[in-house]
């Protein structure tokens, strides 16, 4: 009776734990782009927005760089999508390099 109990509690901690790591898979994927890893529209909103009001409260200054990769769609037909996913993937390695850990690097997809 001990030992069914005791695999009838660690089943449902199992469980539990995998039920878990798949809303934490689900989560990253809604809020993060898959090919890049970088955090996507919807989660760079969220913390520009909460940036914009730490500035406003701290009376503090706020900077906002966009950069576009101009005829991207031209190097994804003269070379293929796995070449422009790889340009994709080198350029947010290197804007990760380049930002301090508590700036965010984001990536809005789509036509770049």
């Amino acid at each position: 009776a001990d030992l069914d109990l005791l695999e009838f509690v660690a089943t449902q901690v199992a469980v539990s734990i995998e039920r878990q790591q798949i809303l934490a898979r689900l989560k990253h994927h809604a809020l993060y782009d898959q090919l890049t890893s970088l955090p996507n529209r919807e989660l760079f909103q969220d913390r520009i927005h909460s940036a914009m009001i730490r500035a406003e409260r701290e009376q503090a200054s706020l900077a906002l760089l966009y950069v576009d990769l101009d005829k991207f769609k031209h190097i994804n037909d003269s070379f293929g999508h796995n070449v422009g996913d790889e340009l994709l993937q080198q350029t947010a390695q290197r804007l990760l390099k380049s930002i301090r850990q508590t700036d965010t690097a984001a990536r809005f997809g789509g036509d770049e």
